[in-house]
């Protein structure tokens, strides 16, 4: 019992300390910016294919309200990555860990009884929090963006399932990528070096990554996709742009998605908790 109070302690702390944190409010800020920006481009582009094919007949194939929708879907299943959650997320929560441990609070709380299996899960909690409400409040703005760019009841009737399955990956995904966020900042204990290192995650193990096996599957000179090329699924971080294109997504891509997220949660949410109770705190 005295365990659960001290982790709900904890919790209640660092969400308190989190909310006074300006780079939660700056983050939101940026979001709301880069949604506007992506509304803003994909409007331009679906005025421009309109207006390029503005002389074909309806019988060639125009679909004006189709346009529209795919537009529209975009936006929504690209909203976490076109907002920049996977960027911002990153960066508050290793300033936030790392603020713990450059400022003695993290030796402080250990010092009066609380474990540290309650100090990293409470931290993991909030760090989950944070990038769950990033993901769904990127969903929101994209979801206000779509409505603006022509979304109505018959699109969100007609590509509800669709944005209902690329959010509940996205979700899933969050929870994993917090689990990495707090996993490298407790083991990094610096804010400079956590953001440093989470950041060259995000580009070497996304774009970097991709492209390097992309050549070696020779996908840059032939059009056809490989089929083993689907396991890549498995990674997170190729996950946070390829989901933007839910609608391409098959089945099994998504089960894969979903089935990595699960994996890296676990292995990370397990080795980052083992290495901070394993060590001394500094």
């Amino acid at each position: 019992m005295k365990a659960l109070k001290n982790f709900f302690a904890c919790v209640a702390a660092d969400f308190y300390k989190l909310l006074h944190m300006k780079s939660l409010y700056i983050g939101l800020a940026v979001m709301a910016f880069l949604t506007l920006i992506v509304a803003l481009a994909t409007n331009a582009a679906t005025d421009f294919i309109l207006n390029a094919t503005g002389d074909l007949a309806p019988s060639e194939g125009l679909n004006v309200t189709e346009i529209n929708y795919s537009s529209a879907f975009t936006v929504i299943s690209s909203s976490p990555s076109a907002a920049g959650v996977y960027y911002l997320v990153p960066i508050i929560v290793a300033l936030f860990i790392g603020m713990e441990f450059s400022g003695g609070t993290m030796r402080l709380i250990a010092g009066h009884g609380v474990s540290r299996t309650e100090i990293y899960f409470a931290k993991w909690l909030t760090a989950v929090a944070v990038t769950l409400f990033y993901v769904c409040l990127s969903f929101l703005f994209g979801t206000i963006a779509a409505a603006a760019l022509g979304g109505d009841a018959g699109f969100f009737n007609h590509y509800g399932n669709k944005i209902a399955a690329s959010f509940g990956t996205n979700l899933m995904l969050a929870l994993c990528m917090a689990s990495i966020f707090t996993a490298i900042s407790f083991f990094i204990r610096s804010k400079a070096g956590s953001v440093a290192i989470l950041l060259v995650m995000n580009i070497v193990l996304g774009s970097i990554l991709t492209t390097i096996i992309q050549l070696a599957l020779g996908m840059m000179t032939s059009p056809v996709t490989p089929a083993n090329y689907s396991y890549m699924f498995l990674n997170p971080y190729f996950n946070m742009s390829a989901l933007a294109n839910a609608a391409g997504i098959s089945s099994k891509e998504l089960a894969l998605a979903l089935g990595g997220s699960a994996m890296w949660t676990v292995l990370f949410s397990a080795g980052g908790w083992l290495s901070f109770v394993k060590t001394d705190i500094k």
